[in-house]
């Protein structure tokens, strides 16, 4: 697992299973050119993430206690595309950041913002280093 949040620690993000449960976050970045993805890359948008997703559930479902845990797979695409879960997390985050439920949503907006240009900077910086 990459990160492991307590639910103390995420107490606002207006997301029910992540306000109630500790989150098992496992990062993985899923290449939409690789040949087993190509075709459906090609035909279905966000299909290289929502298949890297899945694989995360099926490698980690029985490991974990899923009442007390949330497992979150924070799959992104080569070109940017997050998958759906990473996508609800980084507005669950944002909504923490901005203030809980019911925060401004200009902020929350400008929050979200900034995380997926860290995110995509991020992301740039590790595929660069592994084309050299």
């Amino acid at each position: 697992m990459d990160i492991v949040a307590y639910s103390a620690g995420l107490a606002y993000t207006g997301v029910r299973d992540f306000d109630a449960k500790h989150l098992l976050v496992d990062v993985t970045v899923a290449d939409t050119s690789a040949t087993h993805a190509f075709s459906g890359a090609a035909a279905t948008p966000g299909f290289a993430a929502e298949t890297s997703a899945a694989r995360k559930h099926t490698t980690y479902g029985d490991l974990f206690d899923s009442s007390s845990y949330t497992l979150v797979p924070f799959a992104i695409e080569s070109f940017g595309r997050l998958g759906k879960e990473a996508q609800a997390l980084l507005r669950g985050l944002a909504t923490h950041i901005a203030g809980g439920p019911g925060c401004d949503k200009a902020f929350r907006g400008r929050v979200m913002h900034n995380l997926r240009q860290r995110l995509s900077v991020a992301l740039q910086r590790q595929l660069s280093v592994r084309t050299l």
